[in-house]
């Protein structure tokens, strides 16, 4: 800055010159504050949520590997390395009495989280739904709703996407979501229905 005459001594700021509203909240930088810095109370809210509801269908069959689910997928990008992310949905599955099971996977990225423990041979999912058992095909109408939900500590900034797999018991496995197998035309059993998945993130 340009002065006419002597340029004036300079003199430390102190804390009385900040006035509020000097220094807006663009200027501050988004991982600057730390948890312990806010007001009591803050840590636990709800700062952004960010859903997707899938309301076509999907269908898998002949495999027990997991496979995406398409268009079952959420991505949030947190506001500071110390948030968690709790994850809630459900998927709306229809399976035939040979797939025996559905199992519902949760991954971050790539990587599967939230499943159970390691035990042998067993296989290790988030949740599950038994299929239909019902031989005589009475019952391919009816359709699951398989809960999910975790609270997941990913440490980033980055835009973090989550998103749900399925995989059959066995390789004669059949399995359908939003829709029953049988998916009848004119009657009032069949239907079709939705998944969600929905990422909250909460403040640390």
């Amino acid at each position: 800055m340009a002065y006419i005459g002597k340029t004036p001594t300079a003199v430390p700021l102190t804390s009385s010159d900040i006035t509020n509203g000097i220094i807006t909240t663009a200027k501050i930088a988004d991982d600057a504050i730390s948890a312990a810095k806010l007001a009591s109370g803050v840590g636990g809210k709800v700062l952004q949520v960010v859903s997707t509801t899938k309301t076509d269908v999907f269908s898998l069959s002949g495999t027990t590997t997991k496979t995406d689910v398409t268009g079952l997928s959420v991505a949030i990008t947190p506001s500071s390395t110390s948030s968690k992310i709790l994850i809630t949905g459900f998927v709306g599955s229809g399976t035939s009495p040979s797939s025996q099971q559905i199992f519902i996977h949760l991954l971050r990225g790539s990587t599967e989280i939230a499943l159970g423990d390691s035990a042998g041979a067993r296989r290790r999912a988030h949740s599950s739904a038994v299929g239909n058992t019902d031989t005589s095909n009475l019952y391919n109408w009816v359709l699951t709703p398989v809960p999910f939900t975790t609270l997941d500590t990913p440490n980033t900034t980055s835009a973090t996407t989550y998103k749900i797999q399925i995989s059959g018991a066995t390789t004669n496995s059949v399995m359908y979501i939003n829709r029953s197998i049988r998916d009848s035309e004119g009657t009032y059993y069949d239907g079709r229905i939705v998944s969600t998945i929905t990422a909250y993130e909460i403040a640390g």
